[in-house]
């Protein structure tokens, strides 16, 4: 017996040396490899968890309960140094296999990759920068542009969220395919499916590509939006958006913008009903002021003379060939100072008539326009024309005291625009 003991004392005085050298070199994971549920072989750790036909299994658990506010933890921590040209290297990969069912009928429900979890508690919850169920980022130390290339089929791209619909996927299910999908359970409250918030340069908040040289590479739409009737306020909504030039460029370059408030502007583009139905009435308008130094309108009359002379001034060229000119109006919206008479008259050149006849207009809301049953009131012609106004006042321009505007309006019938959208 004694024996027995020195011998089983002497192979502690060797084992106990020999599991605290693993324990420095392997950590924790060798002590539970030993009890037969982990193996290590040659940098390989392989897990084998009981079967199990109900309930949940878990392979590897790691808990951490915070003792203090500063510092953290990780369950799980896993870094992949890539220091030589490589492909396919993931620090973290995760697969649902289901090749290997031994039921020709499977039924499955919430198979996950990977998943996570966030629970609430019901105290309070102050957020100083997010709380996500996944978090990614990106981070570069003193790399240029140049230091990042882009190679291969796809144009090599760097990315926070990356997925692929393999190549074996060929065919259209029953089952609703998707390739990211936000889902919201009935009765909860959630701001925004998917928010872009950007505080540096994007070329595109939303980036939707067919691919150029696959084939076939096609869209039923490139949004597509589905609700039950009036539950959805408004399909897109931009009003509290800066845009600059359009909210809208079509296809081949024609814009819709209600960049000007009140207003939605066509670009220039002619407007159809149908194949040969064409919208063509059009009204420009333009206005001018008796105050140079009030920028508001088109145009302004120089309010500085120290004479009564009356004034030219060209509009632009705002009738277009082959237009027939329906009506003409002139109405004053801001009353002229120092107590003037003041005239206007419009033509199509410099102190001509063709529109508009000299008439008084000095008072805000006074008007003169086309004479009832006259039609068209200008012929059409093959060259664009111009508008001119003449101004005239009873006294001085600089006894004007800075005040009078009026607003132009011409309304014409563009028989250019369309011939030119009707010809095949």
């Amino acid at each position: 017996m004694k024996k027995l003991r020195l011998a089983a004392l002497m192979l502690l005085c060797v084992l106990v040396p020999l599991l605290l050298a693993m324990r420095d070199r392997y950590g924790p994971v060798f002590f539970r490899a030993i009890s037969g549920g982990i193996q290590y072989t040659g940098g390989t750790i392989t897990l084998t968890p009981p079967d199990s036909t109900s309930g949940y299994t878990d392979i590897i658990t790691g808990e951490w309960t915070a003792i203090s506010s500063s510092g953290g933890s990780n369950g799980i921590y896993a870094v992949s140094n890539a220091i030589y040209d490589l492909s396919n290297a993931y620090a973290v990969r995760g697969r649902m296999d289901l090749r290997d069912s031994a039921e020709v009928d499977l039924a499955v429900n919430q198979l996950h990759s990977i998943d996570g979890l966030i629970n609430l508690d019901n105290g309070t919850l102050t957020i100083t920068d997010n709380v996500s169920v996944f978090g990614a980022a990106i981070h570069s130390v003193d790399i240029t542009a140049g230091d990042v290339d882009a190679a291969g089929a796809t144009g090599g791209t760097l990315n926070l969220f990356y997925g692929v619909w393999g190549p074996s996927m060929t065919e259209d299910f029953t089952a609703v395919t998707i390739g990211h999908q936000i889902l919201t359970h009935a009765g909860t409250y959630c701001d925004y499916g998917f928010n872009v918030n950007n505080s540096g340069t994007m070329l595109a908040g939303l980036y939707i590509e067919g691919h150029a040289s696959n084939s076939p590479s096609s869209f039923g739409a490139g949004v597509l939006m589905k609700t039950a009737a009036a539950k959805m306020t408004y399909g897109i909504d931009m009003d509290e958006a800066g845009i600059v030039t359009a909210e809208i460029r079509g296809s081949n370059g024609e814009t819709l913008d209600n960049v000007t408030d009140g207003s939605w502007d066509l670009g220039g583009a002619t407007l159809r009903e149908d194949t040969d139905i064409i919208i063509s009435i059009k009204t420009v308008i333009k206005t001018i002021n008796l105050d140079s130094s009030d920028d508001n309108d088109d145009f302004e009359f120089d309010d500085t003379a120290d004479n009564s002379t009356s004034q030219n001034v060209n509009m632009g060229a705002i009738i277009p060939a082959y237009a027939e000119v329906l009506s003409v109006q002139a109405r004053c919206f801001e009353t002229v100072g120092g107590s003037q008479t003041f005239q206007v008259t419009l033509g199509t050149g410099s102190a001509g008539n063709q529109l508009l006849a000299q008439t008084t207009i000095d008072a805000a809301n006074e008007i003169d326009g086309t004479a009832t049953g006259a039609g068209p009131k200008l012929e059409a012609a093959n060259a664009t024309k111009s508008v001119w106004i003449n101004g005239d006042p009873s006294a001085n321009w600089d006894d004007c005291a800075g005040a009078g505007r009026w607003s132009i309006m011409i309304t014409y019938i563009d028989y250019s625009a369309v011939h030119t959208a009707g010809i095949p």
